[in-house]
């Protein structure tokens, strides 16, 4: 029978110790913050165990950024899927092979822009009176302005389309 090297393991462990610990103590000093009553004028705190937590459950504008993050995953999840697998469907049953290599430099391009040039870019679609992605309801409705940006209805989704695009 084979002897197995242990050299891997000696190479693991302190790497290991030392990521458990470098992810360990701030989540543990983060848990003891959270039950104390703290100002950041004073230096001394109380122990006020977990009425901060029944605080937080209570407040209305904590529960509608929960509420509000949880339709943003699903949005951009569900649409970020459809999405993928709908052109990578579509690139494999119609296109040939020349082209799939195309298809797929062009649909890396997203991924390579940085995310700030790629959010003034977003931001100029979204202009109420310039943007590409604002000019066919103008033409429509006949000249009305929309800013899907200022809108609470619509910023979420608008926001989640650059997301899903990126």
């Amino acid at each position: 029978m084979r002897r197995r090297s242990s050299l891997p393991v000696t190479f693991l462990v302190p790497t290991l110790a030392i990521l458990l610990v470098l992810s360990m103590v701030p989540t543990l000093y983060a848990i003891v913050i959270a039950l104390q009553n703290r100002e950041l004028s004073a230096p001394g705190y109380s122990w006020v165990w977990f009425s901060n937590f029944a605080d937080l459950f209570s407040d209305r504008r904590f529960l509608n950024a929960v509420w509000v993050s949880v339709k943003w995953e699903i949005v951009t999840v569900v649409a970020t899927m459809v999405v993928a697998i709908g052109l990578g469907v579509l690139m494999f049953e119609i296109a040939g092979p020349r082209l799939r290599n195309f298809y797929c430099l062009l649909f890396i391009i997203p991924v390579l822009l940085p995310r700030v040039s790629a959010a003034f870019v977003w931001k100029f679609a979204y202009h109420p009176l310039y943007g590409i992605a604002t000019y066919p309801y103008r033409l429509v409705t006949g000249g009305l302005i929309f800013d899907p940006l200022s809108k609470p209805g619509t910023a979420l989704f608008a926001v989640a389309s650059v997301d899903v695009w990126q």
